[in-house]
């Protein structure tokens, strides 16, 4: 196909979908369907094409490991929340809270401590934190403001988190690779350039100071400072947290022995792959990770093992039973379910974008001498944005 303007309806079409239903999944599978006509221009052509892609994505063994290495993360999670152990760390960190700035920010300091999952930050802080805040008049609205400003944010700057893949799988998409033989836009290895890029995340350092400076300087506004003069203390609600029956005596190294195991495996994969001197190649530790090749092979072994590691503590200490290991698969799958079909329809989405409607060459045609290289970014910020 031709580059044209009409090459700019599927990207529209996802963001008015998803502005109306407020559903991304739905959005972008709007958009494939949409990218796919434009470019059959028949009904047949486009599910042929839309089955093509499918094939080409689940067979590519790269997003074999990227979806082992977000099961396993999602398995690792719901364990976590099962045996209780999250939990025992959150009230040991909680306990000696006197203050409301107290209070606020210790659960600012647990979301951090939780940075592996948004949703394992956001879930237990909230679910942990939220008795202690009503005892000092804080309202629930400004806990849930607090958590989930802060977990994002943590989430993309942790490059082992469960955030993690699915960036790399987007730089992949996007031409990053060594591999010359896939014709890369930037000869790099995804996590090289990921990591390389942190401290340009201006958004996330950004929110991370300015939730911290509301904290301290106990700023409210909106909804938070319309509740904070009317609040009534709230009853705890009981939640099923899906946990064991004893979720308050489990020792914290079983949240943290299988988190050094992911970061460590994560740093070693690394290391070994990308050719570190001492592991017998040629590179550097910092070259290493620009050379490595193996990424989605490397969290999909780390995660693994970091799950497996997690169970075995876990029937040591009997705080599960054989009978409950299928229960709590289930359950990671169940977390990670709406993120895998995101980042497959994303996928999709952007292979026809580049291969089919060629949306990037049109844009290039459009801009290429009439914007100024430095006035990109801002523009890449204003559009994402």
């Amino acid at each position: 196909m031709h580059p044209s303007w009409i090459s700019l309806i599927p990207p529209f079409i996802v963001l008015i979908v998803a502005c109306i239903i407020r559903n991304l999944n739905i959005a972008l599978a709007s958009g494939v369907l949409c990218a796919a006509l434009v470019a059959s221009k028949s009904l047949n052509g486009s599910l042929l094409l839309i089955l093509n892609h499918i094939e080409n994505y689940i067979t590519d063994p790269d997003h074999i490991y990227l979806y082992i290495a977000l099961t396993a993360i999602g398995i690792l999670i719901a364990l976590f929340t099962f045996t209780g152990c999250a939990v025992t760390f959150a009230e040991i960190v909680t306990r000696k809270i006197r203050s409301a700035r107290a209070a606020q920010t210790s659960s600012l300091v647990l979301s951090s401590l939780l940075f592996l999952d948004d949703y394992l930050s956001i879930l237990t802080s909230g679910y942990v934190m939220s008795s202690l805040i009503d005892q000092f008049r804080i309202p629930r609205v400004k806990l849930a403001f607090l958590v989930h400003s802060l977990a994002g944010p943590l989430v993309i700057l942790a490059p082992i988190s469960s955030w993690a893949p699915a960036i790399n799988s987007y730089l992949s998409q996007s031409g990053v690779d060594l591999d010359l033989h896939n014709n890369p836009l930037i000869l790099s290895d995804p996590l090289y350039l990921y990591m390389r890029a942190l401290p340009f995340m201006f958004y996330s350092f950004t929110m991370i100071f300015s939730v911290w400076i509301i904290v301290r300087k106990s700023l409210s506004f909106g909804p938070m400072k319309s509740y904070e003069s009317n609040i009534i203390p709230f009853q705890q609600k009981s939640i099923d947290y899906q946990a064991a029956s004893v979720t308050t005596h489990h020792p914290v190294i079983d949240l943290f022995a299988p988190l050094f195991v992911l970061i460590s495996s994560v740093l070693f994969g690394i290391a070994y792959w990308g050719g570190w001197s001492y592991l017998g190649g040629n590179h550097t530790l910092l070259e290493a990770f620009k050379y490595n090749k193996h990424t989605f092979l490397i969290l999909a072994l780390a995660s693994t093992a970091a799950a497996i590691t997690a169970f075995i503590l876990a029937l040591i200490r009997q705080s599960i039973r054989f009978s409950n290991i299928s229960f709590i698969i289930l359950n990671g799958f169940s977390l990670m379910y709406s993120a895998m079909i995101m980042v497959l329809l994303a996928s999709i989405l952007g292979a026809m974008l580049k291969n089919d409607l060629h949306t990037g060459n049109y844009l290039a045609s459009l801009f290429l001498d009439k914007v100024s290289i430095e006035f990109l970014p801002f523009m890449f910020f204003c559009i994402a944005f």
